[in-house]
Protein backbone atom coordinates (compact mmCIF):
# COMPACT_ATOMS: atom_id res chain seq x y z
CA UNK A 1 0.00 0.00 0.00
CA UNK A 2 1.44 3.42 -1.16
CA UNK A 3 2.20 5.96 1.90
CA UNK A 4 -0.54 8.19 2.80
CA UNK A 5 -0.87 11.68 1.13
CA UNK A 6 -2.60 14.84 1.11
CA UNK A 7 -2.38 17.62 -1.21
CA UNK A 8 -3.39 20.65 0.48
CA UNK A 9 -4.09 24.50 -0.29
CA UNK A 10 -3.82 27.75 1.21
CA UNK A 11 -3.80 31.15 -0.68
CA UNK A 12 -1.77 34.50 -0.57
CA UNK A 13 -1.39 38.10 -1.61
CA UNK A 14 1.85 38.25 -3.12
CA UNK A 15 3.98 36.47 -5.47
CA UNK A 16 6.50 37.24 -2.61
CA UNK A 17 4.81 36.26 0.13
CA UNK A 18 3.77 32.79 -1.42
CA UNK A 19 7.64 32.50 -1.84
CA UNK A 20 8.85 32.76 0.92
CA UNK A 21 5.50 30.34 2.89
CA UNK A 22 6.88 27.81 -0.04
CA UNK A 23 9.81 27.56 0.78
CA UNK A 24 9.41 27.73 4.62
CA UNK A 25 7.01 24.69 4.55
CA UNK A 26 9.49 23.05 2.48
CA UNK A 27 12.61 23.86 4.70
CA UNK A 28 10.72 22.96 7.94
CA UNK A 29 9.79 19.62 6.05
CA UNK A 30 6.17 19.89 6.49
CA UNK A 31 5.76 19.73 2.38
CA UNK A 32 7.69 17.82 -0.05
CA UNK A 33 6.58 20.45 -2.64
CA UNK A 34 4.12 23.61 -2.76
CA UNK A 35 3.15 24.57 -6.63
CA UNK A 36 2.59 28.15 -6.41
CA UNK A 37 -0.02 28.78 -9.19
CA UNK A 38 -0.09 33.20 -9.81
CA UNK A 39 -3.50 34.45 -10.99
CA UNK A 40 -6.41 33.09 -8.80
CA UNK A 41 -8.82 35.08 -8.13
CA UNK A 42 -11.05 34.22 -5.08
CA UNK A 43 -14.93 35.97 -4.59
CA UNK A 44 -15.23 35.16 -0.99
CA UNK A 45 -17.83 36.86 1.53
CA UNK A 46 -15.93 38.64 4.57
CA UNK A 47 -17.88 40.76 7.58
CA UNK A 48 -20.97 40.51 5.18
CA UNK A 49 -19.83 41.24 2.32
CA UNK A 50 -18.62 40.02 -0.84
CA UNK A 51 -15.17 40.80 -1.61
CA UNK A 52 -12.74 39.97 -4.20
CA UNK A 53 -9.17 39.90 -4.52
CA UNK A 54 -6.50 38.57 -7.11
CA UNK A 55 -4.00 35.45 -5.22
CA UNK A 56 -1.52 32.89 -5.29
CA UNK A 57 -2.48 29.23 -4.75
CA UNK A 58 -0.45 27.30 -2.75
CA UNK A 59 -0.69 24.26 -3.28
CA UNK A 60 1.11 21.56 -1.17
CA UNK A 61 1.73 17.72 -0.80
CA UNK A 62 2.24 16.44 2.39
CA UNK A 63 2.60 13.20 4.01
CA UNK A 64 -0.28 12.73 6.27
CA UNK A 65 1.74 12.08 8.72
CA UNK A 66 3.21 15.42 8.92
CA UNK A 67 -0.63 17.03 8.21
CA UNK A 68 -1.28 17.86 11.88
CA UNK A 69 2.01 19.58 12.31
CA UNK A 70 1.21 21.91 9.07
CA UNK A 71 -1.60 22.65 10.69
CA UNK A 72 -0.43 23.79 13.66
CA UNK A 73 2.66 25.69 11.25
CA UNK A 74 0.80 27.34 8.57
CA UNK A 75 -1.40 30.18 10.79
CA UNK A 76 1.94 30.83 12.51
CA UNK A 77 4.16 31.60 8.86
CA UNK A 78 0.60 32.89 7.00
CA UNK A 79 0.20 36.79 7.06
CA UNK A 80 -3.23 36.58 6.87
CA UNK A 81 -5.81 36.48 9.83
CA UNK A 82 -7.73 33.53 8.69
CA UNK A 83 -5.37 31.85 6.23
CA UNK A 84 -7.21 29.27 4.36
CA UNK A 85 -6.25 25.41 5.08
CA UNK A 86 -7.80 22.87 3.30
CA UNK A 87 -6.77 19.41 3.03
CA UNK A 88 -7.57 16.51 0.62
CA UNK A 89 -6.58 13.05 0.72
CA UNK A 90 -4.54 11.04 -1.81
CA UNK A 91 -6.84 8.09 -3.41
CA UNK A 92 -4.02 7.29 -5.46
CA UNK A 93 -0.78 8.21 -7.22
CA UNK A 94 2.31 7.17 -8.97
CA UNK A 95 4.00 5.10 -6.42
CA UNK A 96 7.68 6.67 -6.37
CA UNK A 97 6.03 10.42 -6.00
CA UNK A 98 3.75 9.36 -3.01
CA UNK A 99 7.12 7.38 -1.43
CA UNK A 100 9.12 10.51 -2.01
CA UNK A 101 6.02 12.69 -0.22
CA UNK A 102 6.92 10.35 2.97
CA UNK A 103 10.23 10.49 2.35
CA UNK A 104 10.61 14.32 2.14
CA UNK A 105 8.33 14.90 5.05
CA UNK A 106 10.03 12.37 7.83
CA UNK A 107 10.73 13.45 10.61
CA UNK A 108 13.81 12.43 12.78
CA UNK A 109 16.35 12.83 9.44
CA UNK A 110 20.07 14.33 9.97
CA UNK A 111 18.89 17.27 8.33
CA UNK A 112 15.61 17.45 9.84
CA UNK A 113 14.27 21.29 10.54
CA UNK A 114 12.71 20.15 13.87
CA UNK A 115 16.07 20.01 15.80
CA UNK A 116 17.22 23.24 13.86
CA UNK A 117 17.65 26.32 16.34
CA UNK A 118 15.06 28.91 16.39
CA UNK A 119 15.31 32.13 17.01
CA UNK A 120 13.78 33.62 20.26
CA UNK A 121 10.65 34.82 18.43
CA UNK A 122 9.94 30.83 17.41
CA UNK A 123 10.54 31.34 13.26
CA UNK A 124 13.37 29.60 11.44
CA UNK A 125 15.16 32.24 8.99
CA UNK A 126 13.17 31.25 6.12
CA UNK A 127 9.98 32.05 7.65
CA UNK A 128 10.66 35.55 8.60
CA UNK A 129 11.72 36.34 5.32
CA UNK A 130 7.58 36.32 4.60
CA UNK A 131 6.41 39.28 3.78
CA UNK A 132 3.12 40.77 5.21
CA UNK A 133 2.23 43.04 2.38
CA UNK A 134 0.58 46.71 2.67
CA UNK A 135 -2.92 46.07 1.87
CA UNK A 136 -6.29 46.00 4.71
CA UNK A 137 -6.23 42.07 4.30
CA UNK A 138 -2.71 41.18 5.65
CA UNK A 139 -2.47 40.96 9.16
CA UNK A 140 -1.60 44.03 11.01
CA UNK A 141 -2.20 46.30 8.03
CA UNK A 142 -4.33 50.07 7.92
CA UNK A 143 -4.61 51.17 11.35
CA UNK A 144 -2.23 48.72 13.24
CA UNK A 145 -4.94 46.66 14.36
CA UNK A 146 -5.33 43.46 12.58
CA UNK A 147 -7.86 43.02 9.55
CA UNK A 148 -8.80 46.48 9.52
CA UNK A 149 -11.84 47.32 6.86
CA UNK A 150 -14.54 44.93 5.52
CA UNK A 151 -11.81 42.53 3.73
CA UNK A 152 -9.21 40.44 5.17
CA UNK A 153 -10.68 36.97 5.69
CA UNK A 154 -7.68 35.61 5.45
Amino acid sequence: MPPAAVVAFSTVASAAAARALARALVDERLCACVSVVPGVRSIYRWRGRVESAAEWLLVMKVSRARLAALKKRLPELHPYELPELIALPVVGGHRPYLDWIAAETATGRKDDPGSRRRSNSGRTAASRAIPSGTGPRERGAGTGRSRTGSSGRK
